[in-house]
């Protein structure tokens, strides 16, 4: 019996390895003088630059419990078939919570919609991009394994490039000092 509940949790744990959602988060410590007010104040601005339409961006904007949520999107485009296409949209969610002295941001998960391309493709979409290393099989594109993993992978590298200006913006905001003035 104890074999066999071994045998069972290694089975589990392989069959959903690789399964875990991207989302990028990180917890950043400001200066101290810092109120949640302050910062929920940066970080609403931070939307306001950070997206051409933040009214339809931001989905949550709670000055008391110092939340902001909202969702993205981005154009993907990938190399297949011998040349670069635009591979629909990866939509995404971030969140940011301000406490005194520190915010928390989450940027994803990453979902792909596709778009055909031609009235041919059947319409679909990529599952949310996960860490998994081999894609998951698109029932809309008719191509091995190797052509799916770069695809996947390219998704995921600009998942990752997007993450990485958005939060790299968001902490330039939140640390931008108001002027002084001699008044």
């Amino acid at each position: 019996m104890k074999y066999l509940s071994i045998a069972l949790l290694v089975v589990v744990s392989l069959c959903t390895s690789g399964q875990t959602p991207i989302v990028y988060s990180e917890v950043v410590k400001a200066d101290s003088t810092l109120t949640s007010k302050i910062l929920f104040e940066r970080a609403r601005g931070w939307f306001t630059d950070a997206f051409k339409d933040s009214k339809n961006v931001l989905e949550v904007n709670d000055k008391e419990s110092g939340e902001l949520k909202g969702k993205g999107t981005m154009k993907v485009y990938c190399k297949a078939y011998g040349q670069t296409m635009s591979w629909g949209y990866l939509h995404f969610k971030i969140n940011v919570s301000v406490k005194d002295g520190k915010y928390k941001f989450e940027i994803g998960p990453y979902e792909n919609e596709y778009i055909p391309m031609s009235y041919q493709d059947n319409t679909g979409s990529v599952p949310v991009l996960t860490d998994a290393v081999e894609s998951p099989s698109f029932r809309w594109m008719m191509a091995g394994q190797k052509q799916r993993n770069s695809v996947w992978d390219q998704m995921k590298a600009q998942a990752n490039e997007n993450s990485k200006q958005l939060s790299e913006s968001l902490k330039k905001a939140m640390t931008v000092q108001a002027a002084k003035s001699d008044w």
